[in-house]
């Protein structure tokens, strides 16, 4: 897999984004047969959680490839997203952190804080990753045009415009 960076980025080409559990060395059998040989082994392996954004169709097959083969490692929840869905805005409670708007509801959409999925389920480093690679935003934050690009999701046009009328 290559990492695509904002030199590389091709608008016309469909990105995703695959994220799930890793257990290293954590697969049942194989802490079994660990187990046989040394009692005081461990009943699970090293937890990770695997983030990977702008991956192509190609890169997710590779992915998947690994996914369902992956001994000694467990895969657990694993979820493949495109960008583009990640991009929808949601509205979220700011004491609870619950979803307070979804496509169907209206009235919701004025309360709470907007966000994206993306911000929502893997926080703004991601957000931030995706705005600065799809040439939305500079290497501080700010953004490079005061045109708000075609096809832009919403709380990137929001961020371009409270940066214009400051």
């Amino acid at each position: 897999m290559r990492q695509v960076t904002k030199e590389t980025y091709n608008t016309k080409q469909n990105y995703y984004f695959v994220d799930y559990r890793l257990e290293e060395k954590g697969h049942p059998e194989y802490i079994q047969t660990m187990k046989e040989k040394d009692p005081s082994h461990p009943n699970s392996g090293c937890p990770r959680w695997v983030r990977n954004p702008f991956l192509t169709e190609q890169d997710v097959q590779e992915t998947l490839n690994y996914v369902f083969h992956p001994y000694p490692d467990l895969i657990r929840d694993l979820r493949i997203r495109s960008e583009e869905e990640l991009n929808d805005v949601i509205r979220v409670d700011e004491k609870t952190g619950e979803r307070l708007w979804k496509h169907d509801d209206e009235e919701s959409y004025e309360k709470g804080l907007k966000l994206t999925i993306r911000e929502y389920d893997f926080g703004n480093n991601y957000q931030w990753l995706y705005d600065h690679t799809t040439g939305v935003i500079d290497n501080d934050g700010k953004p490079l045009t005061s045109e708000i690009p075609e096809g832009l999701n919403l709380r990137s046009r929001d961020k371009i415009k409270d940066k214009e009328s400051k």
